[in-house]
C-alpha cells in the first residue's frame, strides 16, 4: 500500500481500521471541501495522510485530496499535478467497497468539467446568451494556442507577400528578356535585309 501515500514515505500502514478520531477528521475534511474551501481541505487531507497509520484512511485521504487539488488548479501544470494523485489513488482504490465519498465528485463534474461551462444552443437554435465561465487553465492554454496560430499566420502571410514579390520581380524580369531578344531578332532581321542587297561578287 506503499503507493497509497507520498514518495519517500516509508511508514508501514498497518490494517487496524480508521479510528474515531481519523474517521471524525475525514468527515470535517469533506465538510470543508464541499464548502467549496478546496485549498482548506486540501490541508486537511494532506495532514490526515501523513498522520494516519491505516490503509484505509491513508487511502481516503488521497481521494480528498486529489479531488481537493483537481479544484484548485488554476493552470496545466498544477493540473497535471492533480491528476497524478487522482491516479495513484487509482491504482490502490479498493475493489472491494467504497470508502470514499461520491459527493466530492459532483463539484468536479460542475465546476472543472470544460463542457460544463459551454452553455446550450436555446430551442430556437440561438446561442445562449450567458457567457460560459471557462477555467481559468484552459484559457491559458487557449491563449497560447491563439498566439502561436496568430504567429504562424503571420509568417505564413511574411512568406506569401515575400513569393508575390518574387512573382512580379520574375514577371518584369521576364518581359525585359522578351524585349531582349525582341529587339536582337529586328537588328537580325536588318542585317538579313542588307546581306541580301548587297550584290554577288560573281
Amino acid at each position: 500500500m506503499s503507493g497509497c501515500r507520498f514518495p519517500g514515505q516509508a511508514r508501514p500502514v498497518l490494517e487496524v481500521g480508521p479510528s474515531p478520531v481519523e474517521l471524525k477528521k475525514y468527515n470535517d475534511a469533506v465538510g470543508t471541501y464541499l464548502a467549496a474551501d478546496y485549498a482548506s481541505s486540501g490541508e486537511q487531507f494532506t495532514a490526515l495522510r501523513e498522520q494516519t497509520t491505516d490503509s484505509t484512511m491513508a487511502r481516503m485521504a488521497l481521494f480528498g485530496l486529489a479531488c481537493s487539488r483537481l479544484m484548485t488548479a488554476e493552470d496545466p501544470q498544477s493540473y497535471h499535478d492533480a491528476l497524478a494523485l487522482w491516479n495513484s489513488w487509482v491504482q490502490c482504490a479498493s475493489r472491494e467497497e467504497d470508502r470514499e465519498s461520491p459527493l466530492l465528485l459532483a463539484p468536479l463534474i460542475q465546476n472543472k468539467m470544460l463542457f460544463s461551462h459551454i452553455p446550450l444552443s436555446t430551442a430556437d437554435n440561438t446561442e445562449a446568451k450567458e457567457e460560459p465561465n471557462i477555467p481559468r487553465w484552459f484559457m491559458v492554454e487557449a491563449n497560447k494556442e491563439l498566439q502561436r496560430v496568430k504567429q504562424q499566420l503571420a509568417d505564413d502571410q511574411q512568406r506569401i507577400a515575400y513569393r508575390d514579390k518574387r512573382i512580379k520581380e520574375l514577371e518584369k524580369e521576364i518581359v525585359r528578356l522578351k524585349r531582349k531578344i525582341k529587339a536582337f531578332e529586328t537588328i537580325d532581321q536588318k542585317i538579313q535585309k542588307k546581306k541580301n542587297a548587297i550584290p554577288s561578287a560573281d
